[in-house]
């Protein structure tokens, strides 16, 4: 039995996806903050009183004669979601990121040509 709870689980994970992340966002800040953590029937995973057992999941599955049995502990699977309005911070991020590369080629290529370039 894992007795980890919430808030360690999402330092040990967020710890172990932020290089991803770095790596693909190519400098927009992730914070653990702004990641929800949610189980595999995408409920939230949030700390306890006391924080332990962040990972048990509680399933039902049918056994024999449509019964139902009750059980704890089937896979531990945790997504890390990354509400729409982060996302939508980065969607943006990125826009500028290649409108501020845009320019500065433009400004180069007028510089190396010696042409002028209007300001937009």
């Amino acid at each position: 039995m894992v007795h980890i709870g919430a808030t360690e689980l999402k330092i040990i994970l967020f710890n172990e996806i932020l290089p991803l992340w770095n790596k693909h966002a190519e400098g927009f800040i992730l914070r653990i903050d702004d990641i929800i953590m949610r189980n595999k029937d995408w409920c939230e995973i949030k700390p306890q009183t006391p924080d332990c057992h962040a990972i048990l999941s509680p399933s039902f599955y049918k056994q024999g004669k449509g019964r139902q049995v009750f059980k704890i502990g089937s896979r531990a699977l945790v997504y890390f979601h990354i509400p729409n309005n982060i996302y939508e911070a980065y969607d943006q991020w990125c826009e500028k990121q290649e409108y501020n590369l845009l320019v500065q080629d433009v400004s180069l290529l007028s510089h190396f040509f010696g042409c002028k370039v209007l300001n937009a």
